[in-house]
Order: C-alpha cells, then sequence, then structure tokens
C-alpha cells in the first residue's frame, strides 16, 4: 500500500487507527464536524479524541474489575 500511494494524495476513511498511523495528516472526526487534525504522534501528545479512541483500540485503558 505504501508503494502505491507514495507522491499521491490520497482519502483513507478508517475505523482501526493502524490504518491511518503512518498518514502525514489525521483528520479526527466527530458528530460531522473536525475535532483534531495532526500527525501520529502529535495527536497521541494532545491526549484528545485520537488519544483516547487509540487508547481503547489498543487495549491501554485501564479496566475496572467490580468485586
Amino acid at each position: 500500500l505504501a508503494r502505491l500511494v507514495e507522491g499521491r494524495t490520497v482519502l483513507v476513511i478508517a475505523h482501526s487507527l493502524s490504518t491511518v498511523q503512518r498518514a502525514d495528516q489525521i483528520l479526527v472526526l466527530e458528530d460531522g464536524g473536525l475535532v483534531e487534525y495532526g500527525d501520529h504522534e502529535t495527536l497521541l501528545a494532545q491526549s484528545g479524541r485520537y488519544r483516547a479512541l487509540y487508547d481503547l483500540q489498543f487495549g491501554l485503558t485501564p479496566t475496572v474489575v467490580k468485586q
């Protein structure tokens, strides 16, 4: 895939964040509006919606066990 998109503008719509991690720019949409944009590292550092989704998707969110 990387060779196919090299030197081109490509729009990818993805539910899996691993699909877009290497993108130059990632736009995070919520309720029809843009809430964040940047590259993967920048968005993780902002600790916003992208980071929350990333943590949830990759099991980095602490789980609460009720006794």
